[in-house]
């Protein structure tokens, strides 16, 4: 017999290709995966706990930034392009996805954020799409478990329209519960 193995999201922020990060509330660096550390030449040891704006010196900090934006509105941002300054002070453009980080409860604990540098080869930019795709299914499920899986709320929720929460799920090929939450009972 076949032995199964857990895989952790640690695991899995490692094995991406592209940079991620997480931040507290306060914007705080609280972790920091290999790919950030070779983007940036900076060791994870150095930046866990410090601002983010302090470590990436970049001109999408403040009112720009897309984690921010995700951890002020609490819903996924959008991607932005801009600068950031790496190790030996070298401007490299990056592209950068912000999210909202949410704890079991579905509380928010914090965002994420998923820096890509611009010139790299295209199969890097499907690596990027699938971490953000990944953020914006938990998100997405997140909402549902928050509203009882009622899903019209579940789309307020993340101030989107229905039918784009809808054809956000069909897409992503999520499987919903039968049980809607506005009936307590299949949904037709």
């Amino acid at each position: 017999m076949k032995k199964t193995h857990c895989v952790s999201p640690t695991d899995i922020l490692e094995s991406l290709i592209v940079a991620v990060f997480t931040v507290d509330e306060a914007c705080r660096i609280t972790s920091f995966n290999k790919s950030a550390e070779q983007l940036l030449g900076l060791s994870r040891d150095l930046v866990v706990g410090r601002y983010c704006v302090d470590v990436f010196h970049s001109s999408l900090c403040g009112s720009n930034c897309p984690v921010l934006k995700s951890l002020t509105l609490g819903k996924p941002g959008q991607t932005v392009t801009g600068e950031i300054t790496g190790r030996h002070s070298q401007l490299i453009e990056i592209r950068m996805t912000g999210t909202v980080l949410r704890n079991a409860q579905a509380e928010i604990i914090g965002g994420v954020g998923v820096l890509q540098q611009c010139h790299v080869p295209v199969r890097d930019d499907a690596s990027m799409q699938h971490a953000v795709e990944v953020c914006e299914m938990q998100s997405l499920l997140a909402a549902l478990r928050r509203n009882n899986n009622n899903r019209a709320a579940a789309a307020r929720d993340l101030g989107i329209h229905k039918s784009t929460f809808f054809r956000k799920i069909k897409k992503m090929g999520i499987e919903l519960p039968h049980v809607d939450g506005r009936f307590g009972s299949s949904s037709h």
